[in-house]
C-alpha cells in the first residue's frame, strides 16, 4: 500500500507538471528587428579664401614718380580728406570711382613730406600730353600692368573740385599742390593731370601740346 500510495503521488505530481506547461507553454525569445538609421551625410562647407585685394603702384620715370596707392577717406570731423597718413604714397580719393570702374579714378600726393623731403608728386608738373603713366598691380605669378596716356595738364584754384567729376569714361586724375605762399603758409594752386587708358585713345606725342604747368611763369 505504500509503494502504491507513492505511486499514486508521483502520477499526480507528473499529472499536475504536464497540466502546468500546457497552461504556460515556454515563452521563447522575441526576434529583434534591425532597426536601420537613415544617417544624411552634410559635406562640410570650407570657406574660400577672400582674394587679396591687389596693391597698386603709380609709376612714371619723367616724373620721378613710384609711389604706392592708398585710401584716402574723408576725415570725422573736417569737410576734406584725411591726409595725416599719406606721407609718400598717392591716395584715392574716397568718393570718386575705384579703379576699372568706367569712371575718373582720382590720385592725390604731397610735393613736400613733413619732414622737408620731396613728395612723390614733386615732379607730376613736368609731364606733358602724350606722356604715358604706368599702374602696376602686385598680382601673381606676374604683375598686372595698366598703362595711361596724359590727355591734359593744368592748373586749377584750390577749391575747383569740377576737375574730379566723372566724364563718362574710365579716367585717371592726378592732384597735387603748387605755388607754395610763405606768407600766407598755404598753396595757391593745385596741378591736375589727366590720363586714359593707352588703348582708349588715339597715340599722343609729348610734342601735341606743351606742358601747361611746366610752361606758366611763376
Amino acid at each position: 500500500m505504500r509503494l502504491l500510495g507513492g505511486l499514486l503521488i508521483i502520477i499526480v505530481a507528473i499529472g499536475a507538471f504536464l497540466t502546468f506547461q500546457a497552461a504556460h507553454p515556454e515563452s521563447t525569445s522575441p526576434t529583434l528587428t534591425p532597426v536601420v538609421l537613415q544617417v544624411t551625410l552634410v559635406p562640410t562647407v570650407v570657406p574660400s579664401a577672400t582674394p587679396k585685394p591687389i596693391q597698386y603702384r603709380i609709376v612714371s620715370d619723367k616724373a620721378e614718380l613710384s609711389a604706392p596707392i592708398t585710401e584716402l577717406y574723408y576725415a570725422a570731423n573736417d569737410d576734406n580728406w584725411d591726409l595725416s597718413h599719406l606721407a609718400a604714397s598717392a591716395g584715392h580719393l574716397e568718393g570718386t570711382p575705384q579703379l576699372g570702374m568706367g569712371g575718373n579714378y582720382v590720385l592725390a600726393g604731397h610735393v613736400e613730406l613733413k619732414d622737408g623731403a620731396r613728395g612723390p608728386f614733386a615732379k607730376v608738373g613736368l609731364l606733358n600730353i602724350g606722356d604715358r603713366l604706368t599702374l602696376i598691380g602686385d598680382t601673381q605669378p606676374d604683375p598686372s600692368l595698366l598703362q595711361y596716356i596724359v590727355t591734359d595738364v593744368k592748373k586749377v584754384q584750390p577749391l575747383e573740385f569740377g576737375v574730379m567729376r566723372n566724364h563718362g569714361y574710365e579716367e585717371l586724375t592726378l592732384i597735387t599742390c603748387d605755388d607754395w605762399d610763405q606768407k600766407a603758409q598755404t598753396y595757391q594752386t593745385r596741378v591736375i593731370i589727366h590720363a586714359r587708358p593707352a588703348g582708349a585713345i588715339p597715340r599722343l606725342t609729348a610734342s601735341a601740346a606743351p606742358s601747361a604747368v611746366a610752361t606758366k611763369k611763376k
